[in-house]
């Protein structure tokens, strides 16, 4: 019993500095959830970002900084607008604390040998499209 103990409390300090993408391809445009947590005890810094994350990353939406068991959390809705690979660097929460980088990849839309050019329907809420 103890050494399961032991190795729950090792495994919550070695894992607790975070940085997850829910998804690591996206379309340019869609949006996907980047979650940062860290131990509050070995917290020195929190990153302060205000509308880009890195060149080409825009933050959408950024959560309030929560806290939960010793765990220090933020969530950021976050796109891009333009295609490529983007390496979003290592948050760093004290000096020997950061978490790994984290590679996201973008990806154009693929349209088919001869598309079609489409008006854009405007729909009204009583009903009759104009």
């Amino acid at each position: 019993m103890k050494k399961i103990v032991y190795i729950l409390l090792i495994s919550n300090f070695v894992f607790a500095q975070n940085a997850i993408l829910d998804t690591n391809t996206i379309l340019i445009g869609q949006q996907t959830k980047l979650t940062i947590t860290n131990h509050i005890s070995s917290t020195k810094n929190w990153p302060n970002y205000n509308e880009f994350l890195i060149d080409g990353i825009e933050i959408l939406n950024a959560s309030e900084i929560d806290t939960l068991d010793e765990v220090i959390k933020q969530q950021f809705i976050i796109t891009a607008w333009d295609s490529g690979s983007y390496v979003i660097p290592s948050f760093i929460f004290s000096e020997n604390n950061k978490t790994e980088e984290i590679l996201i990849n973008v990806q154009s839309l693929i349209l088919g040998d001869n598309p079609k050019l489409k008006d854009i329907a405007i729909f009204s809420p009583f009903g009759c499209n104009v």
